[in-house]
């Protein structure tokens, strides 16, 4: 009888240990799979950056082996998608005025927030047009532009677009061309335009000439004409003490990064 009550301890025991000795590595198989599967990093960036932001994260990714997810639009329209609860780690703003703004809505790390790099304002054109022009208070902008159009980012959230408006108004342009210009939702549409020559001016940023083939810039708006340009990067709160997110946004910030930048006609100091 005490042979016959232990038994069936024994093969629970053993049935116990084969279950383990199966699953077990299937649990570590399954975890493993879960780490392999992280998510991606978020960076929200200037859709004005997205050539250098997609050549940096794909440098990064090789060399670090974190991938980087860019979603890009206007600096006004990302941050507050942000503020809305949208997921980010890293949000990159061409205008310090909406990384205020993303600061006081308490959805960025402030002590994280440093300029990354500058930018410089251009008339731009299609390749061979064959204007050469030095922009001042004098020059007649809505005479030159006759019956096309001008192509510029919506002032009202995008910061290409704010600088553009100033630009004008400095010239004293703005009045006459407030309704014939082309306001597109952000700098890389505004670009399009041009590209596709459907515009025959564009207001656009020194990067989104340089190493274009089908844009070059017609004159370069002196700095007096418009607020400095000067972008930002910061770290979302909600990633603020996060390893892999805080690597990324200091790699950002050194000089092979910085390399690239430059490389896209940013101005990096």
């Amino acid at each position: 009888m005490e042979k016959a009550a232990m038994a069936p301890r024994h093969r629970r025991g053993f049935a116990s240990w084969s279950v383990l000795a199966i699953l077990g590595p299937l649990v570590c198989l399954c975890l493993w799979g879960q780490a392999s599967a992280q998510e991606p990093l978020r960076i929200l960036a200037a859709a004005s950056t997205i050539s250098a932001v997609n050549e940096a994260t794909r440098l990064f990714a090789r060399k670090h082996g974190t991938r980087v997810l860019g979603v890009f639009a206007s600096s006004g329209k990302l941050a507050r998608q942000l503020a809305a609860g949208a997921p980010g780690d890293l949000y990159l703003s061409a205008d310090p005025k909406w990384m205020n703004w993303a600061q006081f809505q308490r959805v960025i790390d402030a002590g994280s927030r440093r300029t990354i790099f500058g930018n410089r304002l251009v008339l731009a054109v299609t390749k061979g047009s064959g204007y050469k022009l030095k922009i001042t208070r004098s020059l007649d902008l809505p005479a030159l532009l006759g019956n096309g159009r001008l192509a510029i980012a919506d002032p009202a959230h995008a910061p290409l677009g704010a600088h553009a408006k100033t630009a004008l108004l400095w010239m004293g342009a703005w009045g006459r061309l407030a309704r014939r210009a082309l306001r597109l939702a952000d700098a890389a549409q505004a670009r399009a335009l041009v590209e596709r020559g459907e515009a025959k001016f564009g207001i656009l940023y020194q990067s989104d000439v340089t190493a274009n083939s089908w844009i070059e810039a017609a004159g370069v708006f002196p700095p007096e004409s418009h607020r400095k340009i000067r972008y930002e990067i910061a770290l979302t709160r909600a990633a603020a003490k996060d390893a892999g997110a805080q690597k990324f946004h200091e790699w950002l910030l050194g000089a092979a990064a910085g390399e690239i930048f430059a490389r896209f006609g940013f101005e990096v100091k």
